[in-house]
């Protein structure tokens, strides 16, 4: 597959992802922006558009992926690409709340306070 990132309509890199090899591992790409972006100060759109290799060059893409890209020149951005890709399902601001929710690090876990084991002594988990 080729991967083509862009910001907009400008190619700002463009990878090829090998097939599968179940032998040495996944199928996987990731994007080094390093300098590229490191002076980002707007809210722009990325894209990656997921190419078929043996696609014609005019033939659309199989998918494009629309995400966001934080910087801390970019701060300003980052509510508004809160509200853009993410939903609020639910929060809490309290501590006795947050032991409410289950996929809050509050929330009890009982795994967590087995320390060594059971004593077949006490017959007790301790």
């Amino acid at each position: 597959m080729i991967f083509k990132y862009r910001k907009g309509d400008e190619l700002i890199e463009q990878t090829v992802v090998k097939p599968y090899d179940s032998v040495f591992g996944g199928q996987f790409d990731s994007w080094n922006v390093g300098k590229k972006l490191s002076n980002l100060t707007t809210c722009s759109n990325f894209f990656v558009d997921i190419i078929s290799p043996s696609s014609p060059d005019d033939a659309p893409p199989l998918a494009t992926l629309h995400f966001p890209v934080y910087t801390d020149q970019n701060a300003h951005c980052h509510v508004d690409y809160l509200r853009q890709f993410f939903k609020i399902a639910d929060f809490c601001t309290s501590g006795d709340a947050c032991k409410e929710k289950i996929w809050s690090t509050s929330y009890p876990d009982p795994k967590s306070d087995i320390f060594v084991g059971y004593d077949e002594d006490t017959q007790t988990l301790i």
